[in-house]
């Protein structure tokens, strides 16, 4: 998920509403108020890029609002992994008692 509140804050440090970041994106005000809306889990990597270039972000910036998402994909990436290691040895086990 991206972090809302902090892109919010950094768009009022430039002035910047919606309207106006939507109109420098090109995309429609409704379009960006349903992204920002759903906690900002819909964001391209375009979209995400271009509100970076319109906000003039350092990286840090960046990473901090926009890879809270890939944290989380992480994690869950991670638990799906253990998950399959374990239904995997799991099944190791029964087929070792069947043989």
């Amino acid at each position: 998920m991206v972090d809302v509140k902090e892109l919010r804050r950094k768009m009022r440090e430039y002035g910047l509403s919606i309207d106006d970041l939507a109109k420098r994106m090109g995309i429609s005000r409704a379009t960006l108020y349903r992204k920002f809306n759903s906690a900002g889990k819909n964001f391209s990597i375009k979209e995400a890029n271009s509100i970076v270039k319109e906000l003039k972000l350092s990286k840090e910036e960046a990473s901090d609002i926009f890879l809270i998402r890939m944290s989380h994909v992480m994690r869950l990436a991670s638990k799906g992994v253990q998950e399959d290691l374990q239904r995997n040895k799991y099944l190791m086990k029964e087929g070792e008692k069947r043989q």
